[in-house]
């Protein structure tokens, strides 16, 4: 179970990356995503702990060994969800604060796969790997970006369409290019893609790429996108090297 995204990992810490419109301590809301996040967290624990504990049961069926997949990683996407609730209400408060360390990104992108991308979903990643850049970063939130990128990229297209990721460092920057088999996206849409308030074009990730660019600001960085229509669409995110 994924804990507060403040507590993941330790290392050193940005200054606090000011965002929009600060909300002041103290100042009521009604709807406050760090609560809905600490609200969203206790149902998910105990899930995952009883998920734990039935896998330790025994010998299970097929059925039941994919029944128990599912379930895993539906909790996990609400976990992912809950803390990007938690970030969301960070970076509106002018809060967002990072935990750098220097990281292998090519290790991240892979474990990253391994662990949030569906069993039945790995065959349609292709991950190539031009060089290996090292960047600090706040590892734990990085992941999440990634989980959200991937999974737009996977939804985006057919079921069975690939999705293929190029690592490599271009002009001193880090890139993690993720390429989809879709149709591409309207105008309008790649406009708004990483609006806090957009209709997504198919089912992906709701607010995740939203908060994932601002993460990736955070890390001085940039997410891009380039839209081919009728052939694919990709996006990009890009960092700065150690």
């Amino acid at each position: 179970m994924a804990n507060d995204p403040e507590q993941r990992t330790r290392g050193s810490t940005t200054p606090g990356y000011q965002t929009g419109n600060p909300r002041k301590a103290g100042t009521p809301s009604e709807l406050d995503p760090s609560l809905i996040a600490g609200d969203l967290r206790f149902p998910v624990s105990a899930i995952l702990a009883e998920i734990a504990r039935v896998d330790h049961l025994g010998e299970k069926s097929a059925v039941v060994r994919r029944a128990l997949e599912r379930i895993a990683h539906s909790a996990a996407i609400v976990d992912r969800m809950a803390s990007d609730l938690f970030d969301f209400a960070n970076a509106e408060a002018g809060q967002f604060n990072l935990r750098l360390e220097p990281t292998d990104l090519a290790h991240l992108l892979s474990s990253a796969i391994e662990r949030t991308t569906p069993r039945q979903d790995r065959p349609r990643v292709a991950i190539e790997i031009r060089d290996v850049p090292t960047a600090r970063v706040d590892a734990a939130r990085l992941e999440r970006v990634i989980a959200n990128v991937m999974q737009h990229s996977l939804n985006a297209g057919p079921r069975t369409s690939p999705v293929s990721i190029r690592v490599e460092t271009r002009h001193h920057r880090a890139t993690l290019t993720f390429t989809d088999a879709s149709t591409g996206m309207t105008s309008d849409q790649v406009a708004t893609l990483f609006d806090r308030h957009r209709t997504c074009p198919h089912p992906c990730v709701g607010m995740g790429l939203y908060v994932g660019r601002r993460i990736v600001e955070a890390h001085g960085g940039r997410m891009l996108v380039d839209n081919t229509p009728g052939k694919c669409c990709r996006i990009t995110i890009e960092l700065p090297v150690s």
